[in-house]
């Protein structure tokens, strides 16, 4: 089921982009004099749609971007409670909702602060997607589908796609193709150098792998998951 579920969120997210696309070729088309990229949907929205569509409309593309918004805040700050602070600080018992809500309001102050000094939406874009792809996709797909992934392949491949990725934006612009490109590159090979390198995991610890991708979320897995309560 997971391993669906991602490719399956995959096709929708390239469809999504196909989308996006097509409202940046129509505000091309319809205003060509159109200052701001930034501003494309909302004026093509406003030129081409009625009154009454176009309020519903603005409204929608409002509301998807304050539910991305929070879910990436919940995720990035239980993420962060059940992954580092409770396994380092609390010895794996559970943080709590309190520290979760804090740590979601100071990656909410981090994240208003990026977007302030980056001050452009398609730069914050690239810079984000960059950061995610070098950081995090090639670690999940492996962890998918190749048994003999391990836990300090996929450390080393989070960090060096990422520092490589960082390092390029840095050097070569914020709106440069190369950090991605680069970055998933340098991930790919860490991942799998240090793989082999490394003990590969004992067989219990993947069927017990196996068989937890296959099965519906357990208890703990539900009281663990994001919540805006």
């Amino acid at each position: 089921m997971a391993r669906w579920g991602g490719l399956l969120t995959g096709a929708y997210c390239l469809a999504y982009a196909l989308a996006r696309a097509l409202v940046g070729s129509a505000a091309r088309a319809i205003l060509p004099e159109l200052g701001n990229p930034d501003n494309a949907f909302a004026e093509v929205a406003t030129a081409g749609l009625p009154a009454g569509i176009r309020g519903l409309v603005l409204a929608a593309a409002l509301a998807a971007v304050m539910s991305t918004a929070s879910a990436c805040l919940m995720v990035a700050s239980t993420v962060f409670v059940n992954g580092v602070y409770s396994r380092f600080f609390t010895g794996g018992a559970n943080a709590g909702i309190f520290v979760n809500r804090i740590l979601m309001l100071l990656v909410g102050i981090v994240a208003f602060a990026l977007a302030v000094a980056l001050g452009d939406v398609v730069g914050a874009l690239t810079v984000a997607f960059a950061l995610l792809v070098s950081g995090t996709f090639v670690p999940v797909v492996g962890a998918l589908y190749w048994r003999r992934a391990t836990g300090a392949g996929a450390l080393a491949s989070m960090v060096l796609g990422s520092g490589v990725a960082l390092v390029l934006i840095f050097t070569q612009g914020i709106l440069a193709n190369s950090p991605i490109i680069f970055g998933l590159l340098a991930s790919l090979v860490a991942f799998v150098v240090v793989s082999l390198l490394t003990a590969r995991p004992s067989s219990e610890r993947l069927d017990a792998w196996e068989q937890r991708m296959q099965e519906p979320a357990s208890t703990e897995d539900r009281e663990n998951a994001p919540s805006g309560t």
